[in-house]
């Protein structure tokens, strides 16, 4: 049995909050486009210093980046945010903020009548719904032109004409409005096509008994490295059989088993 990598984080969750650009330090305001986290490093293993809900007003230092992170300082805490979930207006690349505290919602409803990229590659559905026959297949970097979005679909008018899920598109990494709490919400995405608590906690006895029960615990263990070992995180995706409905990604990634997951969720990577 594989040794088990244990990553305990401390998730502490805060109220709505702003801040002012504090003079001659550099950095400059901006805002989250999504609930995210603020991290103690340039990475998501490291730990996590507080919750940051979607349309938050922060300080950010835009010159000083590494990998896919922004240094960044809330009213308590100095670290790194994921670049792709800041913006320099309110609202960014996802209209309509509702909510705050942990768990903010971010409303995508509407129509924008403007272009955007893809963030991976992405089929296009002649229907808002997945089990139809889709009719085209675009890849990552793609331009199109999103004419509105309703309930976790955009249509889409150019290149083709059809709709995405809008997980798909750069900045817009959401499915639906997620609860204070929600068990498969983690680095600002959702695992749920690929997670459930009561599954993972259930089939997986030795983290529980290395980590224990606590949610968050354990769906980090999911996400950073569950999914390196190929561990199954509920009863409904199964990584062998996704492979094989998909060849591209075994010949894209081979045996870098995490890439799998976050194609079936639809986030970046």
């Amino acid at each position: 049995m594989k040794k088990l990598l244990i990553a305990v984080l401390s998730v502490m969750f805060v109220c709505s909050m702003s801040l002012t650009a504090m003079a001659n330090d550099g950095s400059v305001q901006r805002y989250t486009t999504v609930q995210t986290y603020l991290y103690e490093n340039p990475s998501a293993s490291s730990r996590v210093l507080e919750t940051i809900p979607a349309g938050i007003q922060i300080n950010a230092w835009v010159d000083v980046k590494q990998n896919v992170f922004t240094n960044a300082m809330t009213a308590a805490n100095s670290g790194w945010i994921p670049t792709n979930c800041i913006s320099n207006t309110p609202g960014g690349f996802s209209p309509a903020v509702i909510g705050t505290g942990g768990g903010g919602q971010v409303n995508l409803n509407g129509t924008y009548n403007q272009n955007k990229t893809l963030s991976q590659r992405c089929k296009v559905y002649p229907q808002p719904n997945t089990s139809v026959k889709n009719d085209w297949t675009m890849e990552a970097g793609t331009t199109v032109f999103v004419a509105d979005v309703t309930d976790g679909w955009a249509r889409i008018t150019s290149p083709y004409t059809g709709y995405i899920p809008t997980c798909y598109i750069n900045g817009w990494n959401i499915k639906s409005n997620y609860p204070a709490g929600s068990t498969t919400w983690y680095g600002g995405y959702d695992w749920s096509d690929v997670y459930n608590y009561e599954y993972y906690k259930n089939t997986n006895s030795d983290v529980v008994n290395a980590l224990g029960t606590n949610p968050d615990v354990l769906i980090s263990h999911f996400v950073n490295n569950g999914m390196k070992e190929a561990r199954k995180g509920n009863a409904n995706f199964d990584i062998l059989s996704y492979a094989k409905a998909n060849p591209y990604l075994y010949e894209r990634y081979g045996l870098d088993y995490p890439h799998y997951y976050k194609e079936a969720c639809g986030i970046p990577h």
